[in-house]
């Protein structure tokens, strides 16, 4: 018999966090993206590698410890070729590609991109679309702002290749952040 043990977790989701407090601050946002990107390294690289498909603020739960849990693998997908017959998620998380039946770690990233643009902004993403969250929220750096839409880019060659890239995006911009803070203090 198979079966599939889960770890209970106990916490609120992004979603119920945002909509309690309102849109969360960049730095708040940023830490955050630095966890799923290092959850979304891990199971991209995996061989073959994991996409979860269903990256959500609904699925996306902060443990007691203050950890991102990422939860929800039922549509998980082991990518041994791109093409799948079935179309999940929520759809102002889908990327295009997975509206085609098609899917790619690149599809995460796009779910997390959007993911963030809602942490920043309290409102869903245009489905579809590259996310600009400044356009909506002022206090949105421009660096922010081009992360969010990059990861949210429509045409995958202009989206982060991967987490790590997307990663070393969020950690130029906490160091840009530092500097900034440096000069004022």
């Amino acid at each position: 018999r198979a079966y599939l043990v889960l770890e209970f977790v106990e916490g609120p989701t992004m979603k119920h966090l945002v909509e309690l407090t309102g849109p969360m601050n960049e730095s708040q946002v940023r830490e955050y993206a630095l966890q799923l990107s290092d959850i979304l390294s891990y199971l991209h690289s995996q061989s073959p590698p994991v996409v979860h498909r269903d990256i959500t603020p609904d699925n996306l739960i902060v443990g007691q410890d203050g950890k991102l849990k990422l939860i929800d693998f039922n549509v998980a997908h082991q990518l041994e070729g791109s093409f799948t017959r079935t179309i999940v998620g929520k759809h102002c998380y889908i990327p295009p590609e997975q509206f085609r039946g098609r899917c790619t770690p690149q599809s995460d990233i796009y779910a997390t991109g959007a993911t963030l643009f809602y942490l920043l902004t309290g409102q869903e993403p245009e489905p579809i679309s590259t996310a600009h969250p400044g356009a909506v929220c002022a206090q949105v750096s421009e660096e922010m702002d081009r992360i969010v839409a990059t990861a949210t880019a429509i045409d995958l060659r202009h989206r982060f290749e991967g987490a790590a890239q997307l990663l070393q995006a969020l950690q130029g911009l906490g160091a840009a952040n530092d500097t900034t803070m440096d000069i004022f203090s």
